[in-house]
């Protein structure tokens, strides 16, 4: 098995508490567990001594706390390794593999996208997608090959195309 590296994300308390908010104004369906984790397993007991049992799947569905999961949230994958998707804008020294990416080159290239959408990163060259001062490396630079990771798509779009079927609330 072949491992790749990936992009993180340092998430920080101000990042969490923001995400916590925004979280709050969210309709879902069906309702968030907003349970401890001591409560939602006192919750899940009294269902297992009513029943008998309580399997994982039923357990799973008491127990998924979103405000924790942020909580304990440190670092976050942003990339992965897929055919499609949102293309994470950096290039890497073919003779070294060092990475170059900063400030200049994602607003470069996200002025680029939104003129010509995500697929510009695959069409157009790499000296295109460079800020001119780095254009002298361009024969030296392999364009980046990760994508930001979508879980909302990848989550979603499976069941979409499968079923065929338009969600509405």
């Amino acid at each position: 098995m072949l491992t790749k590296d990936s992009w993180f994300m340092k998430v920080s308390d101000k990042l969490k508490m923001r995400c916590l908010q925004e979280l709050a104004h969210v309709k879902y369906v069906p309702a968030l567990n907003l349970r401890t984790t001591e409560e939602t397993h006192m919750v899940a007991e009294k269902l297992r001594q009513q029943r008998g049992q309580l399997n994982q799947e039923e357990f799973d569905a008491h127990y998924f706390n979103i405000v924790e999961e942020v909580n304990e949230f440190n670092d976050w994958c942003i990339s992965e390794d897929s055919a499609w998707g949102i293309p994470i804008p950096f290039f890497t020294r073919v003779d070294t593999g060092e990475i170059l990416i900063d400030s200049e080159i994602v607003s470069h290239v996200a002025d680029i996208v939104r003129v010509h959408g995500s697929d510009a990163w695959f069409t157009f060259s790499i000296k295109d997608l460079l800020p001119s001062r780095y254009h002298s490396q361009v024969d030296k630079l392999q364009k980046g090959d990760q994508v930001f990771d979508v879980w909302f798509d990848n989550a979603l779009t499976w069941n979409y195309v499968l079923n065929e079927t338009d969600y509405h609330e």
